[in-house]
């Protein structure tokens, strides 16, 4: 970690004055406390979803449809 990171937002932020959706903005890797991303279909990450539990069943059950079982992608498809 340690590196700089740069990347557009994907919704209107609540609590960043001075930045809406799609504002470009450059971070440090030690500033991220959860990450996602969709590759052929499945959704990665979201650990911090995977964690609440309290989810209303309904929602619980939609959350299980979209997820990937695990939250990192399968050893042969990381990119190095």
């Amino acid at each position: 970690m340690g590196g700089r990171l740069s990347g557009s937002l994907a919704d209107e932020p609540h609590r960043l004055p001075g930045y809406h959706m799609n504002s470009e903005v450059t971070f440090s890797e030690s500033r991220i406390i959860d990450w996602t991303f969709v590759e052929g279909g499945k959704h990665y990450g979201y650990f911090t979803t995977r964690v609440l539990s309290k989810l209303h069943p309904e929602e619980a059950a939609n959350l299980k449809t979209e997820l990937w079982a695990s939250p990192l992608p399968p050893e042969s498809n990381r990119k190095h």
